[in-house]
């Protein structure tokens, strides 16, 4: 979950730990990754985790507000999503106008029904299959999921609102949410059938809402908000959380992608097992939760949307070709151009607009030093910075051990930079306090904050009356904690983040006269934001700048804090005085007492420079980065927050508005006046036309490159390989020699059938064979073939997606079809180009095993003539149920079939295909096609001959086919009624 973008709210990283987990089972199962035969379930867990999370935001808002705030909230989710998709619908219609022309119409009508989000309706109206993939993956085949996400978005409020409206109690609702939820699953379990294609139960809004509703069930009792537990608690919750994490990946790596287990259990199993996980994940001490919120997991999960919108369109325009051949050269471009598109996505076209609106994102500037080779810089001395601290603390606590002592000293390492030996010999003992704000120095000098207690155990999450946190307190950092400026550092010598000084450690705190000292708080989330004040009048979104405790934040948005100086006036009394005698009024004053104090302007003799830690975020959104446009006394003023609960936003009130105000020495003389990261714009109108500018300038690139990069990716070149994976068929002949010779004895050309009609039983990999589309010349087709050798009369009764048992959109299937032949008194030879399907519905749960599916086709053909050519997939192939190992078992099932029916005969097909004859792994091209026909009519005269010498055994180990003579120019159609049978497609 990126961070979120108003004040109050918690950030969770273990959650953007678990998005990144999710997005990569997603990605690993697009890229057929072996042990990732069901990471379509990582879906389930996005669908789980955004009902914890939506719920959790809806009620914290209705306890805050009294209601949901709906268009506040659409809103924002309108924000977050529409962007991303726009631009990914956007620049992949771009790039197949140019790369598929072809395919346009249909990327089209999937992209509008997916930017309405109902792209799961259409696919499933439309009878799209989401397994059906035997053309291989399209760019928006994986939008179905946002589509459903969206509509719980939009209609989960309404029934949340109603449920609180008639049950009133929490556990009323909760009891019904998880009624709902069991009948999801239910209607799940229901809609699925033992078969291929389980669109519906996949991609139905209906039968996906309980992941979203066990989440949302919760959300009641467990919000996504920051708590603490007890040791024992914290130790129970890592178990089952642990135990959901191994079930989750047991499922992901055991379950085939269309078993019929995925719809009765599997995806019932995944959402409990991520309720579990997301309960450790808002304990940010839990061992899981720890884990998950690793820096590259949280950078992962911060970016997991983009990642998931870009890696589809990715792998789609990358040719089959290459995709099979090189699957780790594969993966890798994959892997490398998804995290680059979706992260120049996120930094420059959704951050902006998420954080700041669609109007104020295109109105307000970029900081002119904001570059992708500042932020590697930055990045590059944060590193370095990291590792220099490490070892500087290693050595401090070599040297504490060895001096024995129990109160360390502060040691002032030999590097210490200018500013740390500037500070070390200006640096009063004490520094005075302004404007209800103390510049503490630990020690008896100072008076310390009251402990403050966040209320994060409490049932409601908000602060208890007893343990309500002052609002003008904040938490207590030290100077030698806080960390290095990191572009400052680049043309000024500043302390490093772990460099100390030898006076005493400076703090900011607020002045609370006789109240004991209060630690910094232990958990790495918790933070005191300062506000930015923008210089711009329509920028009047508070950015927040983040101090954490660690020098470096490696979170998922890898903020790296800087330092500013700010020069504080040394004049000012050093008597602690109360709150209400600092408070600051709207003019900029302090108000104690009677009459207001003016505040005293810095001078070069009497400040001392306080390094104040800045978020850089918030530092590069915030281009023109002053400190209030009406500061006292005409000094630039830094504005700090009181005191912020890190848990649920709180109400407005006036103690929220209270800040605390810092004077900053103004430009010297001659200088123009300038924020943190260069001089400002010298005129309103240039700043104008930058604002309009440069979010556009910003998607125009972005689209720019995805566009070249997908089109470039659409260009990859393998070559196709000599021969396919076929496993040789060893039949058991008989031990006792045969007098008669073994056939075929003639030449290919001389060949002809003692079959005078001919039954063709076919899937979709005989439509090709007969579709004057693919072969225009009859003679090249299947019927002209086997009446070339021979047959008089023949029957084709061909269907796509046909098997021996599955009904697919109400056609009959192949079992069907051969009763209602032999029903209408149609005998002869019969050739079964079948299999693929009932392997692959096998495959994927289907009713097994393929002996049974065999025994259903021949079982009505004990008395025929069958010949069975076998079957074969090649690396073209884009869908796992289709795999040509599983094809390689089916043929040893025909052969053991041979010992059960003597009238059958099989043609090793698998033995002679080439990788060139396929066109998508399944089927085939029309030189493909025309060789399958001609072999097919070979075979047929080889095994069932009118003069030649027959095969012995029931396997033909080859057709004899060497090359096509050519084809005989067809002749006119006949006038006078023919007496064969025409030709049938079923």
């Amino acid at each position: 979950m990126p961070r979120p973008t108003h004040k109050g709210s918690t950030y969770l990283p273990a959650l953007d730990g678990l998005r990144a987990l999710a997005v990569g089972f997603v990605v690993l199962y697009h890229l057929h990754v072996p042990g990732f035969s069901s990471g379509l379930l990582g879906v389930g867990v996005f669908f789980t985790l955004s009902g914890f999370l939506i719920t959790s935001l809806l009620l914290a808002t209705r306890a805050r507000t009294g209601g949901f705030e709906l268009k506040r909230f659409w809103l924002a989710r309108a924000r977050r999503l529409i962007p991303a998709v726009l631009l990914v619908l956007g620049t992949s219609l771009i790039a197949a106008a140019i790369a598929m022309p072809d395919k346009l119409a249909k990327f089209s009508w999937q992209a509008l029904s997916a930017l309405f989000y109902v792209n799961n309706w259409y696919n499933i109206g439309s009878s799209d299959s989401y397994f059906d993939r035997f053309s291989g993956p399209g760019p928006f085949d994986h939008l179905w999921s946002l589509s459903i996400e969206e509509q719980f978005y939009l209609f989960w409020p309404l029934l949340l609102g109603l449920l609180l409206l008639v049950f009133k109690k929490r556990i009323w609702v909760t009891l019904v949410i998880l009624a709902l939820a069991l009948v999801s699953f239910l209607l799940l379990n229901g809609v699925a059938h033992a078969g291929f294609d389980n669109t519906r139960a996949y991609e139905g809004t209906d039968t996906r809402a309980g992941g979203l509703l066990l989440g949302a069930a919760l959300a009641f009792w467990w919000p996504a908000r920051a708590r603490t537990v007890s040791h024992n608690q914290r130790c129970t919750i890592d178990v089952f959380a642990l135990a959901g994490l191994g079930l989750m990946v047991y499922l992901i790596a055991t379950t085939p992608d269309g078993s019929l287990s995925l719809y009765q259990n599997v995806i019932a199993l995944l959402s409990i097992a991520t309720v579990a996980v997301l309960i450790a994940t808002v304990v940010p001490e839990s061992l899981v939760a720890t884990v998950l919120a690793i820096p590259p997991l949280r950078w992962i999960g911060e970016r997991s949307y983009g990642i998931y919108l870009w890696h589809m369109p990715i792998i789609a325009f990358m040719p089959a070709t290459f995709r099979s051949e090189k699957p780790v050269t594969t993966g890798i471009i994959v892997v490398v151009t998804t995290l680059i598109l979706s992260s120049l996505s996120w930094r420059y076209v959704e951050d902006p607009i998420r954080r700041q609106g669609f109007r104020k994102a295109f109105t307000t500037p970029r900081d002119p030093e904001d570059t992708l080779m500042n932020h590697f810089l930055a990045w590059l001395i944060a590193l370095t910075t990291r590792f220099t601290g490490w070892l500087d603390a290693l050595q401090q606590r070599v040297e504490a051990r060895a001096a024995q002592t129990a109160t360390p000293e502060i040691v002032t390492p030999d590097t210490a930079g200018p500013l740390a030996q500037a500070t070390s010999s200006t640096a009063p003992e004490t520094v005075p306090a302004t404007s209800g704000w103390q510049l503490g120095v630990p020690g008896d000098t100072a008076p310390e904050p009251a402990d403050v207690s966040t209320g994060e155990n409490s049932p409601t999450g908000d602060p208890t009356p007893a343990e309500a946190p002052d609002p003008m307190e904040v938490e207590t950092l030290s100077s030698a904690d806080m960390p290095i400026d990191v572009e400052a550092a680049l043309d000024e010598g500043y302390l490093s983040a772990t460099e100390t000084v030898e006076t005493p450690a400076v703090s900011l705190t607020k002045a609370e006269p006789d109240a004991p000292a209060d630690e910094a708080p232990t958990d790495d989330d918790a933070t005191a934001e300062i506000p930015v004040a923008r210089a711009a009048a329509d920028a009047d979104l508070e950015e927040t700048a983040t101090v954490d405790d660690a020098a470096v934040d490696d979170d998922a948005t890898i903020e790296i804090p800087i330092m500013r100086v700010v020069d504080t006036p040394d004049s000012m009394s050093s008597e602690p005085s109360s709150a209400a005698d600092h408070a600051p009024s709207d003019t900029g004053e302090t108000l104690g007492g009677s009459e207001p104090t003016p505040a005293v302007g810095p001078t070069d003799a009497d400040t001392v420079q306080i390094p104040v830690a800045i978020d850089v975020e918030a530092a590069l959104d915030a281009t023109d980065f002053v400190a209030n446009e009406q500061p006292v006394n005409d000094a630039p003023v830094l504005e700090s927050p009181v005191h912020e609960s890190p848990v649920h936003e709180s109400p407005a009130s006036p103690a929220d508005a209270e800040t605390a105000r810092i004077p900053v020495a103004p430009p010297r003389p001659g200088q123009p006046p300038h924020g943190p990261h260069g001089p400002a714009p010298s005129t309103p109108s240039l700043r104008r036309r930058r604002r309009q500018s440069h979010l556009i300038i910003s998607i125009v690139v972005v689209a720019a490159l995805a566009v070249g990069g997908l089109v470039a990716l659409g260009g990859l070149h393998a070559d196709t390989p000599d021969s396919l994976d076929n496993a040789s068929l060893a039949e058991d002949l008989p031990t006792t020699p045969s007098t008669r010779p073994a056939g075929p004895l003639l030449p290919v050309t001389q060949r002809r059938t003692s079959c005078t009609t001919v039954i063709h039983i076919g899937d979709s990999t005989s439509i090709g064979m007969n579709d004057p589309d693919n072969l225009p010349n009859p003679a090249d087709r299947i019927a002209g073939r086997y009446r070339a050798v021979g047959a008089k009369n023949v029957i084709t009764d061909i269907q796509g997606a046909r098997s021996s048992l599955e009904l697919v959109n109400g056609e009959p299937n192949a079992v069907t079809a051969i009763q209602g032949h032999l029903a209408r008194g149609e005998r002869g030879c019969w050739v079964m180009a079948m299999g693929i399907n009932d392997t692959a519905n096998v495959e994927v749960g289907g009713q097994g095993p393929v002996d049974m599916r065999i025994d259903r086709l021949l079982g009505p053909l004990k008395d025929e003539q069958v010949l069975w050519p076998t079957v074969i997939t090649s690396p073209l192939n884009q869908n796992p149920a289709y795999n040509n190992a599983a094809m390689q078992r089916f043929n040893k099932a025909l052969l053991r079939a041979c010992k059960r029916y003597p009238n059958l005969r099989l043609y090793n097909w698998a033995a002679e295909a080439r990788p060139d004859w396929f066109s998508d792994g399944i089927h085939y091209t029309p030189a493909g096609y025309i060789q399958r026909a001609y072999r097919f009519s070979i075979a047929l005269a080889s095994v069932f001959p009118a003069t030649d010498a027959p095969p012995q055994g029931c396997l033909l180990e080859s057709s004899g086919v060497q090359t096509i003579p050519p084809s005989p120019t067809p002749r006119p159609a006949p006038t006078s009624p023919q007496t064969a049978t025409p030709p049938r497609q079923g």
